[in-house]
């Protein structure tokens, strides 16, 4: 159960940073 907790954090983290990521594409996008 710990573990999948852990999981679950680790998920939620990647998904943030993934977020970020494409935003900041967007902006390069944008930017051109």
């Amino acid at each position: 159960m710990t573990s999948r907790y852990e999981y679950k954090e680790a998920l939620g983290r990647l998904d943030k940073d993934t977020r970020i990521c494409f935003k900041y594409l967007e902006k390069l996008i944008n930017d051109k």
